[in-house]
């Protein structure tokens, strides 16, 4: 069972997720410090490196744009990212490897996911990852 700290980031990154115009898949991202909003970010459009195409531009991922917008220190902070398809089912939300670089580098102790199956979380320090199942 979640507390009720998770249920709410978790709440937040789904809502976060709805203004993501990606078609196939919705991603929200919020950083909180306990209880408190620090910052909020979506997916705009096909982010994964990927689908790069020459000089397109392409937006940056969820978690970026809520560590762009963080009105307070992150140090400390845990992330919530929350992933949606466009059949309404989880999908895998867990922040590729150069977003937990720089999460980690930020001081974001623990990042919660969704997966197909619920939910994750990994502790990051000294940017060591430990993978524990919720």
């Amino acid at each position: 069972m979640m507390s009720n700290v998770i249920t709410t980031g978790f709440r937040l990154a789904k809502a976060a997720s709805r203004w993501s115009t990606h078609e196939q898949h919705k991603i929200g991202a919020v950083i909180m410090n306990k209880r408190r909003l620090i910052g909020i970010g979506a997916n705009l459009i096909k982010t994964h490196p990927i689908y790069a195409n020459g000089d397109r531009w392409f937006s940056i991922h969820a978690e970026m744009k809520a560590l762009i917008s963080a009105d307070a220190p992150v140090n400390g902070c845990d992330i919530y990212v929350y992933r949606v398809t466009a059949n309404n089912e989880l999908a895998m939300a867990r922040p590729c490897d150069k977003c937990l670089e720089v999460l980690s580098e930020v001081g974001i102790k623990r990042v919660y996911y969704t997966t197909e199956r619920g939910y994750n979380m990994e502790f990051l320090k000294d940017g060591k990852i430990k993978k524990r199942y919720l």
